[in-house]
């Protein structure tokens, strides 16, 4: 008798134990608190990089504009990619090469990456064959500090029309592509879903009427079409105004 209501205690103990775990993730998911990582189910940056491909050298002169992004909220973005001159090149090892955490590896491929909206730039040097890379701050230190690089990954669609980048210790993550491929409001997550992340709370700034939206909502679809369309829309409406500001 006394084993079968140890067996008994030991079962409504197991069974607590499980309601008590299953009330707190489901309370914690809902009230939008910290939780585990196993429960995000975000694609980790290993998992980003494990089939990616991405040739710095091909992407380089163009301006890349950030239409997607997985973390906080952040202002506008541009960047701009660009292999440094000789001139450029001797300046960027007078910044970092003494200051700098891990040693740069000159003979590995590296591009200079700048935000065109803050004009901060930074030196990608590649570390793998999968679009691993070591981003290296252009920053102002202070005598014997050092500049420690930051563990990035980068992923080109197989069109070289969208660029991932992600920032593994921030696991911030933003789709870019050049003004002319931006996708349109009902295909814009089908293509950020195109670079393969997997995480909460997406945000997307381009619809959503604010000032620097380089799409008018209302201009759409005129946007979208050809310049000689355009031209014939512009004189259609032209030409309904002139009629009703003669009524």
């Amino acid at each position: 008798m006394e084993t079968k209501v140890l067996q008994t205690r030991d079962m409504y103990t197991k069974l607590t134990s499980v309601t008590v775990v299953i009330m707190f993730t489901v309370y914690c998911y809902v009230d939008g608190m910290m939780y585990p990582d196993k429960l995000m189910n975000s694609t980790t940056c290993e998992e980003f990089s494990q089939s990616a491909r991405f040739n710095p050298y091909s992407v380089l002169h163009k301006h890349w504009f950030v239409f997607y992004y997985w973390g906080p909220v952040i202002p506008r973005t541009e960047y701009v990619f660009e292999y440094p001159s000789r001139k450029k090149k001797s300046s960027i090892h007078h910044i970092l090469d003494e200051h700098v955490s891990v040693p740069i590896n000159w003979t590995a491929k590296f591009v200079v990456m700048t935000n065109l909206v803050t004009n901060f730039s930074s030196l990608l040097v590649e570390v793998g064959d999968h679009g691993q890379f070591l981003e290296y701050p252009f920053l102002k230190i202070k005598k014997g500090e050092k500049i420690t690089p930051a563990d990035v990954r980068f992923k080109q669609t197989g069109d070289n029309k969208y660029i991932g980048f992600m920032m593994c210790e921030e696991e911030t993550v933003q789709v870019m592509c050049q003004k002319s491929e931006i996708p349109r409001k009902k295909f814009i997550q089908d293509a950020a879903s195109r670079i393969g992340y997997r995480g909460l709370s997406p945000k997307s700034y381009l619809y959503q009427g604010h000032n620097w939206m380089p799409i008018p909502e209302d201009d759409e679809e005129m946007y979208w079409m050809p310049h000689e369309a355009q031209q014939r829309e512009k004189k259609a409406l032209d030409k309904q105004l002139e009629g009703e500001t003669e009524n």
